[in-house]
């Protein structure tokens, strides 16, 4: 059965119960979230190449589900595969099959929650699988403490003010002033070979 089927019935029905459910439902509806004409399978993503998939002219509750359901699919996927390999002698392009890359990871958080358990499962299990998270945002406290654990490089740019400078320097350890002194196109890496803080110059893609 398709999904508009599934939806002409409930918008049909005049069931109590599921005037509740049409009230739930209502954005996923209006959106058409699951009544598109172009269909996209993991098959197609793992098979290389970039996919884009912007998310940000939907609500919040929808920009979540959609996540949710997306990286859960990954998830299944990619676990039916098996896990990677693991070792010092295993060349990166064994160990992933995959990135992620979520830009401004903000649009994943709520303010009622905080960061969304999906965002938690990409950083903690989606990688026993090869699958490999790139999380970008203005923000580092929009992170869990779960997720700032299992990411294995972390970079931080100039603060905009004191506030964020010492947040930062709680994983950066460079000391504020140098966060906040940080010029354009400089930033502090860590993580890696690097077991503390480093400044670093970031080269734009057309210089490289």
């Amino acid at each position: 059965m398709k999904f508009k089927d599934i939806e002409n019935k409930i918008k049909r029905s005049e069931d109590k119960t599921t005037q509740a459910l049409k009230a739930y439902l209502a954005d996923v509806f209006d959106y058409e979230l699951f009544s598109g004409s172009e269909k996209l399978s993991v098959g197609d993503i793992l098979e290389g190449g970039v996919t884009h998939l912007n998310l940000k002219s939907l609500p919040e509750s929808l920009r979540s589900l959609f996540a949710d359901l997306f990286l859960r699919k990954l998830y299944y996927s990619v676990q039916s595969m098996g896990r990677i390999p693991t070792g010092d002698n295993v060349p990166d392009k064994e160990k992933f099959r995959l990135f992620v890359i979520v830009d401004e990871a903000k649009l994943l958080v709520s303010e009622k929650q905080g960061t969304k358990a999906v965002l938690n499962k990409s950083a903690t299990e989606l990688r026993k699988y090869g699958v490999g998270s790139i999380l970008a945002s203005q923000l580092i406290a929009h992170f869990t403490d779960e997720i700032l654990a299992n990411i294995a490089v972390k970079l931080c740019m100039k603060a905009e003010n004191k506030k964020q400078a010492k947040e930062n320097n709680k994983y950066f350890e460079v000391g504020e002033t140098e966060i906040l002194n940080l010029k354009q196109r400089e930033g502090v890496l860590i993580g890696g070979d690097y077991l503390e803080g480093v400044k670093i110059k970031i080269k734009p893609t057309w210089e490289r």
